[in-house]
């Protein structure tokens, strides 16, 4: 699935949402609550690093937790996107294309690797 599939899949999800919640009579989301819920997605994702690094409690299927909140974390940028009417698949690119050039101008004026 790319991008473009995804978030046409992200707006009818979060549309869905939108009538579900004003049937339950509860608010619809906006830019702020799906950022707020992205925080608490990523600080879940840090939990789970610590736990599958050995510093926290490790949880069964640890891994499969972590890909789930990358899932999730990723459901919260596109959601975002959606929301604030960015074009998310021409500014990915444009960022790939930032590292890209980063990593050749490196390339470039460093004849040896630095020392750390």
């Amino acid at each position: 699935m790319d991008i473009a599939d995804s978030l046409k899949r992200v707006k009818k999800i979060k549309q869905a949402y939108n009538v579900l919640n004003r049937t339950e009579g509860y608010k619809t989301w906006s830019a702020s609550e799906y950022m707020e819920a992205f925080i608490g997605d990523v600080g879940d994702l840090s939990k789970l690093m610590l736990a599958r690094k050995g510093y926290s409690f490790a949880q069964k299927d640890v891994d499969s937790k972590v890909a789930r909140e990358l899932a999730d974390c990723l459901w919260s940028v596109l959601v975002l996107a959606e929301e604030l009417d960015v074009d998310i698949e021409s500014e990915f690119g444009k960022m790939l294309i930032r590292l890209e050039d980063k990593i050749h101008e490196r390339k470039v004026t460093r004849s040896k690797p630095r020392a750390v």
